[in-house]
């Protein structure tokens, strides 16, 4: 049986490893599109023919990593979410490796946090 703990700990590198994910994607892009044009599409804009609110957010994040474009104040906004969930969820997972007991108070804490974050990322997006 899987405790309660067990779930967390595996929450909790799933959810790293997708923000991880997100973070390295403006990088990867840019190569997808010129390997694999048909591969890359937005499939919000493919199924209601309108963009996106998230369109452009992999490109100005890589032009500001290459050109030293400035970002849009909501891209930042998100990025530096972006960046504190990935810390967050890396020292959890780190602090669950090393057996020390978490609290259900923290976990408690760890989801709203979470979920704040989320609703401040999309409220950034649809807000622009």
């Amino acid at each position: 049986m899987v405790t309660l703990r067990q779930c967390y700990g595996i929450t909790q590198v799933v959810y790293t490893g997708f923000m991880c994910y997100i973070a390295v994607l403006p990088f990867i892009v840019p190569y997808i599109r010129n390997l694999v044009p048909s591969l890359w599409r937005c499939t919000y804009e493919t199924i209601y023919h309108e963009p996106c609110p998230f369109c452009g957010a992999t490109t100005y994040i890589y032009r500001f990593v290459v050109y030293g474009e400035p970002l849009p104040m909501y891209i930042t906004l998100a990025a530096l979410v972006l960046a504190e969930e990935v810390l967050r969820h890396s020292y959890i997972c780190r602090r669950l490796l090393k057996k020390r007991a978490l609290s259900k108070g923290f976990m408690m804490a760890d989801l709203l946090g979470s979920l704040a974050a989320i609703a401040l990322v999309l409220c950034c997006f649809l807000m622009r």
